[in-house]
């Protein structure tokens, strides 16, 4: 797919209306209509830049929302969903065991924040006529999770296709994938 400056701009405006708004009620129709573009346009572009659908990137992100929130708030977790659009706790804690893998209680019991799904933000840098995206981390995330825990190590590994491997078999599947990943790492 071809992208141009604009595209991507549409799509970087797009991804900072979705975290202001959040938690208000939005739909992907919302987005379009904010942006002025058309759905048969935009959704393609969108997927291709981010890797993800629309609906699945807004709910990846109220879900982590909500997971990092319980990590460090002593509300109750379903408190925390209602004002991230879940209206009833069974479609929650559907959703949050069907991506997270685990239930919400064990998800406070391990403290890790590892799958929290981050807000995706790039760089554009237009290079003699090719466009290059650079994917951002959560600088602040990762900054509060390493000092939490003194003496850890970050290492940033990008793993082809890694996302297809969640989808096909599921999270807990990745993670081994992961953790034969970092073992391997640690071998060299």
């Amino acid at each position: 797919m071809k992208f141009d400056t604009d595209a991507l701009s549409t799509i970087e405006q797009a991804l900072q209306w979705i975290e202001t708004n959040l938690a208000k009620q939005i739909k992907s129709d919302d987005v379009f209509r904010w942006l002025g573009v058309s759905k048969s346009s935009f959704t393609p572009l969108f997927k291709a830049v981010t890797g993800y659908p629309l609906n699945q990137y807004i709910r990846y992100r109220r879900l982590s929302e909500v997971a990092f929130q319980c990590q460090h708030h002593h509300q109750r977790a379903y408190q925390i969903a209602l004002k991230y659009q879940y209206q009833s706790h069974e479609a929650f804690y559907r959703a949050f065991k069907r991506y997270f893998g685990i239930t919400i209680t064990q998800y406070r019991a391990t403290q890790l924040n590892s799958q929290i799904f981050s807000p995706i933000r790039y760089t554009i840098n237009n290079q003699g006529g090719t466009i290059m995206i650079s994917k951002e981390m959560n600088h602040p995330l990762i900054t509060n999770t390493l000092n939490e825990h003194q003496g850890s190590v970050l290492i940033d590994v990008d793993i082809d296709h890694f996302m297809e491997v969640n989808n096909k078999y599921g999270y807990s599947t990745g993670d081994v994938v992961l953790a034969q990943t970092l073992f391997r790492i640690k071998q060299v």
